[in-house]
């Protein structure tokens, strides 16, 4: 990975930013983007960028960059099943009879996952112009999280029925059950309606 990585104090800002976002489309396994985010750390613990804020700037979007493309990764191993969400029966979790690796066995921190798969869910055109106003997670986790609560505005549909006779529910298709009992003192109570339906 370090032979992909050569700026020197000497590379242009600009020379940075490009190189980073072609170096990221090149990677192919989050754990490469892992080892190139480490290399990119370092470089901004050197003393010439430590004082280059225009250089520190280009490293930081190149971390990010790189964060985003292991969420990629992630993500579609995760759809190709090739790998292993959190929990589940792991006797189950086979592929063409190999065993689907877990994110401890391909050493990735579920943390970091997380945050990386949340980058890359951003549309690029937002993402590139939320970095370019200012590199840092903090800000791209928010847009992430509002476009992830505008996914889920939709309006509720109710369904009455006794859950012991109903067929069995897909996975994800519920949000909350509640009983006939629950039901009755949420009909009769406004305070608690209000609540409910802030839910």
């Amino acid at each position: 990975m370090s032979e992909l990585i050569k700026w020197e104090p000497t590379t242009s800002p600009e020379i940075i930013e490009k190189e980073a976002k072609e170096l990221a489309k090149s990677i192919n396994t989050p754990e490469d983007c892992e080892k190139a985010l480490a290399l990119v750390k370092a470089l901004l613990k050197h003393p010439h960028f430590k004082k280059d804020k225009e250089a520190q700037a280009a490293l930081k979007k190149a971390a990010l960059w790189l964060e985003r493309r292991a969420g990629e990764l992630l993500a579609e191993a995760k759809e190709n099943k090739e790998r292993q969400s959190a929990g589940g029966d792991r006797k189950s979790k086979y592929k063409n009879d190999i065993l689907i690796p877990t994110l401890s066995q391909i050493n990735i921190d579920p943390i970091k996952s997380s945050k990386w798969q949340q980058i890359a869910s951003i549309p690029q055109e937002q993402f590139e112009e939320t970095i370019s106003r200012k590199p840092a997670v903090a800000p791209l986790l928010r847009i992430a999280k509002e476009l992830k609560v505008k996914s889920w505005e939709h309006e509720p549909a109710i369904e009455l029925g006794d859950i012991r006779t109903m067929e069995k529910l897909p996975c994800g298709s519920v949000d909350i059950i509640l009983t006939e009992e629950m039901l009755k003192i949420i009909a009769s109570d406004k305070q608690a309606n209000r609540s409910f339906l802030r839910l």
